[in-house]
């Protein structure tokens, strides 16, 4: 038994010595850190969830504006393969037209959006 409680404050002491210096992780460790095990070391220092839900939020609406960016991206290709290709029907153009304009500005939308939660 005292093995374990030995290994656990062997494995705990790194743990909130790596934590202690979160703060100054670049944008790059901090992507790429172990967040699974920084949850389970959180945990084991008794921090509450609810410091982590505005981070959450944040890299939620993130995630979720970078999707709908690249449906629209994908979009805006599809509209401009149909123009390319050429519609017989002048009225057909038009809306094909109508349509790109309205996907750019969303993607530019999008696109500043991003940028400003990326950004706080």
């Amino acid at each position: 038994m005292q093995t374990r409680t030995l290994l656990a404050i062997g494995l705990l002491i790194p743990g909130i010595l790596i934590l202690a210096g979160c703060a100054s992780l670049s944008k790059n460790q901090c992507l790429n850190a172990d967040w699974y095990a920084v949850g389970l070391e959180d945990g084991a220092v008794g921090r509450p969830l609810e410091r982590l839900s505005a981070g959450y939020q944040r890299g939620r609406e993130l995630h979720d504006l970078t999707q709908r960016l690249t449906e629209v991206r994908n979009q805006i290709a599809r509209t401009k393969e149909a123009i390319a290709a050429g519609t017989p029907n002048p009225a057909a153009l038009a809306m094909e037209i109508v349509r790109l304009e309205d996907l750019t500005r969303e993607a530019q939308e999008l696109e500043w959006r991003i940028s400003r939660a990326s950004n706080p």
